[in-house]
């Protein structure tokens, strides 16, 4: 080819791309690496307008001592969703570009959620679904269970009987419960409404108890009065069970560990024996997320070598939801145990002392693993 017929390449992509409705441009710049999106999103006002479309579907709120979120995180999430504060929040709440493009918000409790405000957000945000994790306010109870409709609230917390604020068929939406255990309430009963949970915790259950057949993915436990914890899980479809939580923990457990295939969340928080016990009886390589107790023991490693190959992340302390940026010279010497072992572990991202973690990171120069500090989103 001569060089005369050499032509100047036309880029034809753009204008082909921004006629691209909505729905399916949002799916295309999915699968765009996130430098590649942001770029984009800044070459003019239609690839700004999906991108934000994206962006606040999801929101997070925070009352105050943001969470920190991990910069390697944030990069390959950053327009999946988005954090703010409830100062934030509050003052968006009144832009009407940004609330028709709200369709999940989760709160951390229901701090800031008295009626009244319920009462704006909901008129305001008229397609959006509410997710309120913890809810200490018996009037906020009040009110998820009167919403005429219930496929906004996926969470319900329950302390005393609902037979009079809500039918049966509204709990179908319902996917996360809590759920107190009194003289007052019949856990039986209140149980056996919600056919569709996700997420099941249970608080102060107690031994003369009787439940029906449970299916869930998320079982939390508090403070169980029950001698012997089998019983409880004879309730329980124990083969789809991916996250357990117990307070207290009873040896008879160990026994139904082999029946645990999907478990991959593992916390017992007072009963450490019973604890590694339990999680060397798992199916080899199946725990993702492990909470191990403060005291280490030989048997302890017998433990996590069971799991080496799946371990992902390894708390140790309080357990949060959230990371800080803090001292990390804790969590060295809790996991200072690991350093010269760390090669074992090939798929573990985090160990973490309370809220402060430390990142597993491969060194090419030395062809190991070692741990670094977290690098945070500013």
């Amino acid at each position: 080819m001569s060089p005369s017929r050499i032509e100047e390449p036309q880029n034809n992509s753009s204008p082909a791309l921004i006629g691209l409705p909505d729905e399916i441009l949002l799916q295309v710049l999915g699968y765009l690496n996130q430098i590649d999106a942001i770029q984009l999103s800044l070459t003019c006002m239609r690839f700004k307008e999906v991108t934000r479309q994206r962006l606040y579907k999801v929101i997070h709120v925070y009352n105050k001592g943001r969470a920190r979120i991990p910069k390697d995180y944030y990069s390959a999430h950053y327009t999946n969703s988005t954090q703010m504060s409830w100062n934030t929040f509050s003052r968006m709440i009144g832009d009407e570009s940004v609330t028709p493009l709200c369709k999940i918000v989760s709160f951390q409790n229901d701090h800031n959620l008295d009626v009244a405000n319920l009462e704006i957000l909901a008129s305001v945000l008229e397609s959006c679904v509410f997710v309120i994790y913890r809810i200490a306010q018996s009037s906020v109870q009040r009110w998820i269970l009167k919403q005429k409709d219930p496929s906004r609230v996926h969470t319900h917390y329950i302390s005393s009987p609902t037979k009079h604020y809500m039918e049966d068929d509204g709990r179908i939406h319902v996917k996360h419960l809590t759920i107190v255990d009194s003289d007052e309430i019949s856990l039986e009963k209140e149980l056996r409404k919600y056919d569709n949970l996700s997420s099941l915790y249970i608080k102060y259950l107690r031994d003369d108890t009787e439940l029906q057949r449970i299916s869930v993915r998320k079982l939390k436990l508090l403070k169980p009065t029950v001698e012997e914890m089998s019983q409880v899980f004879k309730c329980f479809d124990v083969g789809i069970i991916t996250s357990l939580d117990l307070a207290v923990a009873s040896d008879d457990i160990v026994a139904l560990a082999p029946r645990f295939k999907s478990l991959r969340t593992l916390k017992i928080k007072k009963s450490s024996e019973i604890l590694v016990d339990f999680a060397i009886c798992l199916p080899e390589n199946s725990l993702m997320y492990l909470a191990i107790p403060n005291t280490r023991s030989h048997s302890m490693n017998s433990m996590l070598l069971c799991h080496r190959l799946s371990l992902r992340e390894i708390i140790c302390g309080f357990q949060v939801d959230f990371l800080f940026c803090g001292e990390i010279s804790k969590v060295k010497r809790k996991f200072g145990f690991l350093k010269m072992e760390l090669w074992q572990y090939p798929n573990l991202q985090y160990v973490r002392f309370d809220a402060v973690a430390l990142k597993a990171v491969h060194d090419e120069k030395d062809i190991g693993r070692h741990f670094s500090p977290v690098k945070f989103h500013d």
